[in-house]
């Protein structure tokens, strides 16, 4: 997954790549990235934040305290935790078209299988990056 950590005028402050092992299917990998954005949030002290992500049906039960039969619903209960402990965080919907970053760092942790943070200053490639969307603290995608 792929992550674009940015400040309230949309200045990039923080990247990465993830790998994610294993996922049912995308739903669960967008849940998983937005967990994962929210426990980078908290590490590099970006909070308050609004989480980002482009998957509708992960970002309402994301939003949701209402128990599910979804085999992904421990992930969201790791999300509601998350949230608990950062009231300040909040999870909304983005159009695909403001995620591109966050989907070219994903490509990038499914092609090396490796995990990687990047903050400033950033290497030439990230740097060329832009974020497509001003006012975002965190972009993620699976």
């Amino acid at each position: 997954m792929g992550v674009v950590a940015g400040d309230h005028s949309g200045v990039m402050t923080a990247a990465a790549s993830i790998v994610i092992d294993s996922c049912w299917d995308a739903e669960e990998a967008e849940a998983c990235a937005i967990r994962e954005g929210i426990k980078l949030g908290l590490d590099l002290n970006l909070m308050p934040a609004s989480i980002e992500s482009d998957c509708a049906n992960a970002v309402a039960a994301a939003n949701s305290k209402m128990a599910s039969a979804s085999r992904s619903w421990g992930v969201y209960k790791g999300i509601q935790v998350l949230k608990d402990s950062s009231p300040d965080c909040d999870i909304i919907s983005t159009s695909r078209r403001c995620n591109t970053v966050a989907h070219d760092l994903a490509r990038l942790a499914r092609t090396d299988g490796i995990s990687k943070l990047w903050l400033p200053p950033f290497p030439v490639f990230i740097s060329n990056l832009s974020v497509k969307c001003s006012g975002t603290n965190l972009m993620m995608n699976e």
